[in-house]
């Protein structure tokens, strides 16, 4: 089962409503969440912020995306934004870093 990527993009004006829902969801869902990893940047060229999470596989990213947290998470996320959310689904084919 290869790697599998969830991307959200949207815009919203109150950034630290948003942190303290993301930080809430955390601690709601520890120990049953199944993600790997999340990074949480703004895109400088479009004002966007982008969410790139990581699962282990497509079927992880399922179970994640069925707990009940998951779904309260995006209704409240969708009233904090200006513009978005939209997702991208992205399975991994390849993979590659730079050597220390």
């Amino acid at each position: 089962m290869p790697e599998f990527v969830q991307i959200m993009r949207f815009r919203t004006a109150d950034f630290d409503a948003l942190n303290t829902l993301t930080e809430q969801y955390r601690s709601d869902t520890a120990g049953r969440s199944t993600y790997t990893s999340e990074v949480v940047g703004r895109d400088v060229d479009s004002d966007e912020y982008v969410v790139i999470v990581t699962f282990p596989s497509k079927e992880a990213a399922d179970i994640n995306n069925a707990l009940p947290e998951t779904a309260a998470m995006a209704t409240k996320l969708g009233g904090l934004t200006t513009d978005g959310p939209s997702f991208s689904n992205i399975e991994v084919i390849g993979r590659s870093s730079q050597p220390a």
